[in-house]
């Protein structure tokens, strides 16, 4: 388990904000989680859920390389864990239904 850090939310927003939205599969980038309730927090982890799109498989080998690279950045950055739930176009309504379940801020 990782220690908890304290960070400010406005930082780490930034920081997602300029990886992500550099990914041409990612349509949609929401931040999520315990990381929502105030300013300058102790967190463990960082969830996130992107919603992306995909042409052909190797979109998909690619995207995957991509957030694994972004994933061990965070890390590196903040000694937190960075999760990624993915949904693709077809799951919006899916996508949409977790949403409601979830206090949310769009990043992308």
């Amino acid at each position: 388990m990782m220690r908890f850090q304290n960070y400010d939310k406005q930082e780490i927003m930034q920081w997602l904000r300029s990886r992500f939205s550099k990914i041409e599969n990612v349509i949609e980038l929401y931040l999520i989680g315990s990381m929502l309730s105030k300013d300058n927090i102790e967190i463990n982890d960082v969830d996130i859920i992107q919603e992306v799109k995909f042409a052909e498989k190797m979109d998909i080998i690619r995207h995957a390389r991509i957030i694994y690279e972004i994933q061990g950045s965070f890390l590196k950055k903040f000694s937190v864990l960075l999760h990624i739930t993915s949904f693709t176009q077809n799951e919006q309504y899916e996508m949409k239904s977790f949403l409601r379940k979830n206090d949310y801020i769009k990043l992308i």
